[in-house]
């Protein structure tokens, strides 16, 4: 990974414009291709400007520095964590931008040790393995006063509180820790998927797992393990980790 403390503007157009009225100066760096297997991030997308915030660090330099070092944490996904932090911070003044895609397989900074249970879907596999450890309880909607009012049209919190129907199927796009991060997870995954979802609707449902603790995780519910498997096929192709699960 390669850091550049730099801006899209150049911050000596001004003065370069004044000694030489008859160059033509350009603003901004050079527009970057990102090649196969290369990912660029942004503090903010094109047009708008990073936030330098109060404290020592800038928001998206706090959010880089909190989730850069997370063992078994995908770097697409990092970012993508990265960006739902900054928009929180900022109240959504600035969004991260991210540019080109990684190859399908995780990539990790920090390498998952062999007893950590990671966010990402790839890094829960143990969780699929022991069902008989897994006490499913309700379905957990959005809360009303954090999130509601950056729900898609039409999207209730209760309607996320719909209960996996028995001997079906669904795809797990994402396992956190906290309630908090599952709902930044859900309007990310919502976000994202919006033209792949065909109508249907995302849940986050509380699991927990005894001593492992309690996660809360992202779930396309789907008919079949069949059509659970032929949604995750169609999120991977568009660069969006996920895992099948029959249910």
């Amino acid at each position: 990974m390669v850091i550049l403390d730099a801006c899209r503007d150049n911050p000596f157009a001004v003065e370069m414009a004044l000694s030489s009225p008859t160059r033509s100066i350009g603003r901004g760096l050079s527009a970057v291709e990102p090649s196969g297997g290369m990912l660029i991030a942004y503090s903010a997308k094109g047009g708008s400007v990073a936030k330098d915030g109060t404290g020592r660090n800038s928001p998206f330099a706090s959010a880089f520095i909190e989730y850069l070092d997370d063992p078994g944490l995908d770097v697409g996904f990092m970012f993508r964590k990265i960006g739902d932090a900054v928009m929180r911070s900022t109240n959504d003044l600035q969004e991260p931008f991210v540019y080109g895609r990684l190859p399908g397989d995780p990539v990790y900074l920090v390498p998952p040790s062999s007893t950590e249970i990671g966010s990402e879907p790839a890094a829960l596999e143990e969780l699929y393995l022991a069902p008989a450890e897994i006490k499913e309880t309700e379905a957990l909607g959005l809360p009303v006063e954090d999130s509601e009012d950056r729900l898609p049209a039409g999207l209730a919190p209760e309607k996320l509180t719909r209960p996996l129907a028995s001997g079906g199927g669904y795809v797990q796009l994402s396992s956190q820790r906290s309630e908090r991060d599952a709902q930044a997870s859900f309007l990310t995954a919502q976000n994202r998927l919006s033209g792949l979802l065909g109508g249907q609707t995302l849940e986050i449902r509380r699991v927990d797992l005894g001593n492992k603790g309690v996660w809360y995780r992202v779930v396309l519910p789907t008919g079949s393990f069949q059509q659970a498997t032929q949604a995750c096929a169609s999120f991977r192709a568009n660069g969006i980790n996920c895992v099948a699960i029959n249910g």
